[in-house]
This record gives structure tokens, C-alpha cells and sequence, in this order.
């Protein structure tokens, strides 16, 4: 080394270390943001959650702090981003439904709480299309994942007493259905890693598994059937057979190792006649009928954002009965109860355009050209899995399911990217 360069780093050095901390600058904020709005991950600890509001300091400061540090470039792929433009058009009809809603003070406190879901995609929107940044955010959450399963079953003794929930905001069945999700990038960040990498994201699958099981959500046992199908159906070429192995025998220990409670619960999804959802005017069956009836009453607009249970507690007085104001406890029937069919419509435009950057992946889609060391079935499971999720729960505005979304949007800048990539190079001769 000449004198003169001694003690400075080289300027290729200083390159690779510059192009390394810039996309962590926004990979971090973007991180905890999806941890404290997804994943609620501030309620293991009460009073940091009643006294600090991380939700707002993280979902309005973190895209707030984002903006500023971003380039114009960046900050230009907002507003060209389709995904960022849909939530926002999802968000105003959500709120051009308040002032006709059944009770506007309904509408208004679900705006208030529901509108940093346009700062989460709107902060993976200013995220470099690449690889790296795809595989960093997704053992990122894989792993927040698996923290948060930890600590439920820390709080809940560990013991598999009861049904498993965390925090104030995630009950059983909604702690179940983040855990699927969890489960399919957990899945996925193991088929991608080496060694130990790979041994830590095994376990961080098989910690939300775990979870999924102690949760005793039935919803939440068929999302992650499904989530597993999905990724083991999606991996390509002969190591299909290894992952059906572990997937398979994960599934079974955890079945075997499970109280006789849970597995009777599970087993119950084979027959449905005797149970109350089935029959019952409170049960989900009847509850879905009505629900259907507000979005047929009020085509438009619905019956308000944030106001199905408004709804509900009309139609119980009518006909005569006394009892809880039930949510819609399905996804798809909020939308349109809530927002009108054009709710519907835009919120089910989001999970197909999520589907899709899913499914270009894998190497069912011949025509995207992803090698099959660079598929990602983790992708499409994780979006099929929440989407089948949010069958059976009042997920219509959910952080994590905006984040599922934003995380599948950023996974097609990043495919369309590296065609165009591709695309420039001149063939040999």
C-alpha cells in the first residue's frame, strides 16, 4: 500500500460500505414500522404502549422520518407506486362513506386509527428494488415473527392452558393469522440461507407454528395448511420432495405434541353442523348473511366506514334479540358492508395484484423468467395464506395485511427491475 493511503479507506471501500448503510437508513424504520403497526410487538410491555403511543411515533414518525431522508427519486415512486394509489383510494371512499354512515363518531375513530396503513406502503413504495433489500425485509419479519410468538408464550407460562393471544389488539385468531404469514417468509428466508441461517429461520418456523397451535384458531390451522401447500407446491425442482418432508413431518409432531383439546378442535372443521357458527343467529354464518344484506342495501357507500357493528345492533334490536354487536368476522364482507361494492372491488384488486407479483416468483409463471435459485414461493404463500386468513376475521383495514400487500408490490418492482436489467444487456455475438 502506498504511504499515502494508509489509514484511509480505499474509495471502492467507501463505496460498498455507502451502498450498504443507504438502503439500511430506510430498511430500519420500514422494519419497525411493520413490527409495532403488524405485529403490535410494543403491547408485550403495557405501559410503553399507554404512554409513548409507538404506534404514532413509528407509523406517522417513521414515514415521516422517511420522506425526509429519502431522494426525490424516492420520494417520485409514492405517487407512481399502483399499490400506494389504490390504499389512498380505498382510504377516500372509506372516508366519503363517514358522513352518511349509520354513526359518523364510528367512521371518524376508525379513520383516526386505520390511516398509517398509506405510510407503510408507501414507505416499502421508497425501498430499492433489489434482491438484498427483498431478502433483508423478509428475515426481518420472519424474525419479528417469531419474537412476538415467543413472548405470547413467555406471558401465557409457556403452558398450553387456554387460547393464545397477544397483547390487547391481537386476539387468538388474529395472533393466528399473523403467525401464517410469518410462517411462509420464515420458510422462505430457510430455503434461501446456509448453515446456521438456515437452522435459525427452521426455528423461527417452527416457533410460529407452534404458536399457530397453541392459538387454537381453527382459521388460523387451515391458513397455515394452506401457506404450507402453497410454499411446498411452489419450490422448485427435485428439493420439492424435501420440503413436502419437513413440512409434513413439522406439521405432525406439532399435531402430536398438542393437548387432545386442541386436536378436537381442529378435528371439528370436518364437520360443522353441530357448531353454533353454523346455526346460531350470532354464530358467523348468520352473521355473513346479514352482512351481505347491508353491502345489497347500500351498494354505493355501505353502511359506513367502521360501522358493521352499528349495523348489527339495528338489526338485533329489529328482530328482536339481545346480545353482543358482532364485527363481520370476514375481510371481504367488511369491505363491502362497510365501503359499498366498490370497496369490495378495490380491496380484492389489492390481494389479485398481490397474488400475481406472488405467482411471478415462482416457476409456474414461464413467461417472468425467474431462475429457479431466485424463485420465491414464500411470496404467494404468505399472500394466499393471509388472504384465506382474512376469511374469518375484521381484516379489511389491517396493518398486517397492508403489509403482506406492500412487501408482494415490492417484490414485482424488483422482478420488473431486473428484466429491464436483463432486457439492456447486449447479447454476444
Amino acid at each position: 500500500m502506498r504511504p499515502a493511503m494508509a489509514g484511509r479507506p480505499r474509495p471502492r471501500l467507501r463505496a460498498v460500505a455507502a451502498s450498504t448503510a443507504a438502503p439500511l437508513v430506510m430498511l430500519v424504520p420500514v422494519a419497525l414500522m411493520v413490527a409495532v403497526l403488524a405485529f403490535r410487538i410494543h403491547e408485550a410491555v403495557p405501559s410503553v404502549s399507554k404512554f409513548l403511543r409507538p404506534a404514532v411515533l413509528f407509523g406517522t414518525g417513521g414515514f415521516i422520518f422517511l420522506l425526509v431522508r429519502a431522494t426525490p427519486d424516492q420520494r417520485a415512486r409514492i405517487t407512481a407506486d399502483p399499490l400506494v394509489k389504490i390504499t389512498a383510494l380505498y382510504l377516500l371512499w372509506g372516508i366519503a362513506s363517514i358522513p352518511q354512515a349509520l354513526y359518523i363518531g364510528a367512521g371518524i375513530e376508525t379513520i383516526k386509527v386505520i390511516y398509517t396503513v398509506i405510510f407503510i406502503t408507501a414507505a416499502f413504495a421508497m425501498l430499492p428494488a433489489t434482491e438484498r433489500v427483498l431478502d433483508w425485509l423478509i428475515r426481518a419479519i420472519a424474525i419479528t415473527g417469531a419474537i412476538v410468538g415467543v413472548i405470547a408464550i413467555i406471558q401465557n407460562q409457556g403452558s398450553w392452558i387456554g387460547r393464545l393471544s397477544f397483547g390487547g389488539s391481537l386476539d387468538a385468531n388474529d395472533l393466528a393469522a399473523v403467525m401464517a404469514m410469518s410462517t411462509a417468509l420464515a420458510l422462505g428466508a430457510a430455503r434461501k440461507g446456509k448453515g446456521l441461517s438456515k437452522l435459525i429461520f427452521l426455528g423461527c418456523a417452527g416457533i410460529t407454528t407452534l404458536v399457530i397451535f397453541k392459538t387454537g384458531s381453527r382459521g388460523g390451522f387451515l391458513s397455515l395448511l394452506l401457506t404450507a401447500g402453497v410454499f411446498v407446491l411452489a419450490v422448485p425442482g427435485a428439493k420439492r420432495a424435501i420440503w413436502l418432508s419437513v413440512a409434513a413431518l413439522g406439521l405432525v409432531a406439532f399435531w402430536f405434541t398438542a393437548p387432545q383439546a386442541t386436536r378436537d378442535r381442529f378435528t371439528t372443521l370436518t364437520d360443522l353442523s353441530n357448531d353454533y357458527n353454523s346455526y346460531a343467529y350470532f354464530g358467523r354464518e348468520e352473521i355473513w348473511k346479514r352482512g351481505v344484506g347491508y353491502a345489497l342495501k347500500n351498494p354505493i357507500l355501505g353502511v359506513g366506514l367502521g360501522n358493521f357493528e352499528t349495523a348489527e345492533g339495528e338489526s338485533i334490536a329489529r328482530d328482536g334479540w339481545h346480545g353482543k354487536w358482532s364485527t363481520a368476522h370476514n375481510a371481504y364482507i367488511q369491505a363491502a358492508a362497510e365501503l359499498g361494492l366498490p370497496g369490495l372491488a378495490m380491496f380484492l384488486l389489492m390481494i389479485w395484484r398481490a397474488t400475481v407479483a406472488g405467482f411471478r416468483w415462482t416457476t409456474f409463471d414461464k413467461r417472468s423468467g425467474v431462475p429457479p435459485d431466485h424463485a420465491r414461493p414464500e411470496l404467494l404463500a404468505g399472500v394466499l395464506g393471509m388472504a384465506g386468513a382474512i376469511y374469518f376475521l375484521s381484516f379489511a383495514y389491517s396493518w398486517i395485511v397492508f403489509s403482506i400487500l406492500a412487501l408482494a408490490q415490492l417484490a414485482d418492482r424488483t422482478r420488473i427491475a431486473q428484466r429491464r436489467a436483463r432486457a439492456s444487456v447486449p447479447a454476444r455475438a
